[in-house]
């Protein structure tokens, strides 16, 4: 009888113990569904001095692919975490892009031109008006005034290339471009600034009765992605990230990504122009190796690139300037970003490719 009684106590305790666990799953799945809705509805965090760190003005995007986007109709001054004292003031339009709100569709005798890139693209650390697709635009009404060009800015700093195929998907189509600008950064293949990991809740290797008692429910925070084991840089082996973001990085994820771009241009009609910042040979093998091969691969692929690193290489030669880091092409000695001469010189080179079109 004893035995006896110890196994029901045993199964009894079990089943309670099933109970709990499958009812705290639903618990959570339900918890973490309206916390993806508030996500999506993010207001904007200010830091104590009132200013905003890119962290500060992300929320949730609708598409898995996309992971954040910017917080539409903010109005921050943005804080440059370099430490280089620049602190830009930033206006974000009705959809979250550095630029104002545009028609759609398309009105008649429009031309578009609609980038997508990151921070490099989106104009960090330099002031509004200031980035090389506003300054192209300018350039484009100063020059040819007889034409109607609109430049849409939808780049967002930290993003890789496969987010931004997807931001001109879900956002871009919508306005109808006749050119579409791709901005590369060599760090385009990486994970992207902030990830957020999806919970398994169908899964029999995590017990949210243990995390229910160790008070781990329901994350849905941003963190930062983690980084690679050798080189430094956001992690991009994709055995070596989350399931959810496996499609999104590493060359394999840029090739696709292309692709997909590539097949997008010939069903919508529209060229294609690959920017690439930075002279070759003086971002070190890392950097200069996968820059190397993304302008092969898009060149691979019928887009035309657009070298600003040559125009920036050249205006070193002619000036007698070894280290382009700490030259007027960056923001600063530690601030790699492109600063308003660089901006300057690639809305040029862009301008003289649409001409020659």
């Amino acid at each position: 009888m004893r035995a006896a009684e110890l196994l029901l106590a045993a199964a009894s305790v079990a089943v309670v113990c099933g109970v709990l666990e499958a009812g705290l799953r639903v618990r959570d799945w339900r918890e973490a569904r309206g916390s993806l809705e508030r996500a999506v509805s993010q207001p904007v965090r200010l830091r104590p001095d009132g200013q905003a760190d890119l962290g500060g003005i992300i929320r949730l995007a609708q598409e898995r692919r996309r992971i954040y986007e910017l917080i539409p109709d903010t109005k921050v001054v943005l804080h440059n975490w370099t430490g280089g004292g620049l602190h830009t003031p930033l206006e974000l339009n009705s959809e979250g892009f550095r630029d104002r709100d545009h028609a759609k569709p398309k009105p008649p005798g429009v031309r578009r031109i609609v980038g997508v890139g990151d921070s490099f693209m989106f104009g960090w650390g330099v002031a509004t008006g200031k980035d090389y697709l506003s300054v192209l635009e300018d350039r484009l009404a100063a020059e040819a005034p007889g034409e109607r060009w609109e430049v849409l800015n939808m780049a967002v700093p930290g993003y890789n290339t496969a987010m931004e195929v997807e931001t001109l998907k879900a956002r871009g189509l919508a306005y109808e471009p006749d050119v579409v600008v791709v901005g590369f950064c060599w760090n385009d293949i990486d994970l992207p600034n902030f990830v957020r990991s999806p919970t398994e809740y169908l899964s029999l290797r995590r017990s949210f009765l243990v995390d229910f008692v160790r008070g781990r429910l329901a994350r849905t925070d941003f963190v930062t992605a983690p980084r690679g084991e050798q080189d430094g840089v956001f992690e991009n082996d994709p055995t070596r990230v989350p399931e959810f973001y496996r499609d999104l990085v590493g060359w394999d994820a840029f090739g696709a990504a292309l692709d997909e771009l590539a097949a997008l241009a010939r069903a919508h009609r529209f060229a294609v122009l690959f920017v690439v910042f930075e002279p070759d040979g003086v971002g070190g093998p890392l950097r200069d190796g996968r820059r190397r091969r993304a302008v092969a691969e898009a060149a691979r692929r019928g887009f035309t690139v657009v070298d600003v690193g040559a125009v920036q290489a050249e205006w070193m030669r002619r000036r007698n300037i070894g280290n382009f880091y700490k030259s007027t092409l960056t923001l600063s000695g530690f601030d790699p970003h492109p600063s308003v001469l660089s901006h300057w010189l690639a809305a040029d080179l862009l301008l003289r490719e649409i001409r020659r079109r």
